[in-house]
């Protein structure tokens, strides 16, 4: 069998291994399904120094557990905070709450991420195993006075209520009147709407919280309890905003010898039942985070679907469910062949040249998880001074391990000094540019070296010249996170990957960049016939 039957053969077998494993994944819902969820809060915030005291005040950082319906439960935590330590799961019975508290000493920007997985069904199958208890006196008192953004005594929150109350009806159908007026009325205007209850009902017009409140507010004018809720509707996406409705406590629709607490949706006219991907978290508060002894606190949500939590032996195909952690390093080991992809097309196809197949690849990764900003300049400080270094150590005639091992402590020293004056003049965020590939810069310093002698000093830095200019080019390509997410989700893509790159090595034709060398060659029409005659004379006799 020639080479050219085997490569097409090889091509063949990769084509159906990628389309067979596509169908095997789509057919068997190997992809993020849609009931299981990963349900992450981000938070940052810089914990205060101790003004003086040599005890450090202690930092508590408090996060809402989502909790568990009747169409969603919550299946587990992960906690990623390795600067602080896990108190306990604090349980509120009363007001069927539940908090993650995480604790630190230390002062600073600190950083915590929390997730929970989540698994819906929308046929109901869970059973909401938390019962409302019984309202008691102080709660009463509690969930009908003013608060932030509810002023219920306010005049005009007492004017709507009298005006609905005209027919006199009972306090269920009252809350369901008010509901529908707050619907009518207050023209929903996004997040810089007002988002007190006062000023929506006076502007009519507010943001979701800002309705939710108003909605809040005439209930408690009406004397019927009500509180706020806020909470996720379980959808995927990178930027979630948390969703606010309230819960009145009146007798249940269904069970009218019942009270309960009844749930009621502005945002999105849900009244009595909420939709079943909406999942509470926080009750009476809007803050789901919140950070004792701090300052700054920045907090941001996300939910992407994750595979079914039913373990089979094709599961292993899906690498989402391994740990959150693990994620960024295996979307940057799947990375690797596309960069060598691109580099493989760039010599091949285009012909430029380049140090190596690799060195472009990972210095275009460094720059996609670093300050590529940073990178570069580093990069070309450790290249000029590592050819002046490698310049005097030829002198010294070294053998080839010893003079790398050389040079790669000085890149090393190099690399840390750079980013130490970056970072003292505040020239750039330096601060992992230490990811920077040494290995392979101790060999772009001995190969740039060589080439400079061998060949000139030009035609090394020629090829300097396109090898950064190939890893931008790949860093452009690799910077986009839908990449990485893509091959984390179907990493079969490489079987694609390779038959590009047999095709690639099976070119044999010429490289662009020869097109313009040879172009005489190509069009011989530019270079014009000799006349009869104009020959040498033998030739013309």
């Amino acid at each position: 069998m020639t080479g050219k039957s085997s490569s097409a053969w090889a091509i063949l077998i990769l084509l159906v291994l990628g389309i067979g494993f596509l169908i095997l994944r789509l057919n068997l819902n190997l992809e993020a399904g849609d009931s299981d969820y990963r349900l992450t809060y981000t938070a940052e915030f810089h914990a205060r120094k101790p003004d003086g005291r040599v005890i450090m005040p202690d930092v508590r950082l408090l996060a809402a557990f989502p909790e568990t319906t009747r169409f969603c439960r919550v299946l587990e935590q992960e906690i990623d905070a390795p600067e602080m330590e896990l108190v306990r799961n604090r349980v509120h019975t009363a007001a069927n709450r539940k908090d993650i508290v995480l604790r630190t000493i230390k002062a600073g920007q600190l950083k915590c991420t929390i997730s929970f997985r989540i698994q819906l069904n929308r046929k109901g199958d869970w059973r909401h195993n938390t019962l409302d208890l019984p309202l008691t006196p102080k709660d009463r008192t509690t969930y009908l006075a003013d608060s932030k953004g509810m002023t219920a005594t306010d005049t005009k929150a007492q004017e709507m209520v009298n005006r609905l109350r005209d027919n006199h009806p009972k306090p269920q159908e009252l809350v369901d009147l008010i509901f529908r007026e707050c619907i009518r009325e207050i023209e929903p205007v996004g997040e810089l709407g007002p988002d007190t209850g006062n000023d929506a009902l006076y502007n009519q017009k507010g943001s979701p919280l800002g309705r939710a409140r108003a909605f809040a507010t005439l209930c408690r004018a009406a004397k019927i309890p009500a509180r706020l809720v806020t909470g996720f509707e379980i959808k995927k996406g990178n930027n979630i905003r948390p969703r606010t409705w309230v819960e009145v406590y009146v007798t249940d629709p269904q069970k009218p010898s019942v009270e309960r607490w009844v749930p009621y949706d502005p945002e999105n006219g849900s009244l009595h039942e909420l939709d079943y991907n909406i999942v509470p978290a926080r009750r009476d508060s809007i803050e789901l985070i919140r950070a004792t002894n701090s300052t700054d606190l920045v907090t941001s949500y996300s939910i992407e679907g994750i595979p079914p939590t039913t373990r089979t032996i094709l599961g292993i195909l899906d690498l989402r469910r391994l740990p959150g952690k693990l994620h960024e390093p295996i979307k940057v080991v799947l990375i690797l062949p596309i960069g060598a992809l691109f580099t493989a097309l760039i010599r091949t196809i285009i012909g430029i040249r380049t140090f190596g197949l690799f060195t472009p690849t990972l210095l275009a990764l460094a720059f996609v998880y670093n300050d590529w900003q940073s990178g570069l300049c580093i990069f070309f400080v450790v290249i000029t001074t590592g050819f002046v270094s490698r310049t005097l150590l030829d002198r010294l005639k070294l053998l080839l391990v010893p003079r790398l091992g050389i040079i790669l402590t000085m890149v090393v020293m190099l690399m840390v000094l750079g980013i130490s004056v970056m970072n003292y003049f505040a020239w750039a965020l330096a601060g992992q540019t230490v990811l920077l590939p040494m290995v392979i810069l101790t060999n772009l310093v001995e190969r740039f070296y060589v080439t400079s002698e061998e060949d000139s000093l030009f035609q090394a830095v020629r090829l300097l010249v396109t090898t950064v200019l190939t890893a931008m080019a790949i860093y452009l390509l690799l910077s986009s996170p839908s990449l990485g997410n893509l091959l984390l989700y179907y990493p079969e893509l490489h079987f694609f990957t390779v038959a590009a790159l047999i095709l690639i090595g099976r070119y044999t034709g010429y490289r662009l960049t020869e097109l313009i060398r040879f172009r005489d060659l190509v069009h011989p029409s530019m270079n014009p016939p000799e006349e009869p005659g104009s020959g040498p004379p033998e030739l013309n006799n």
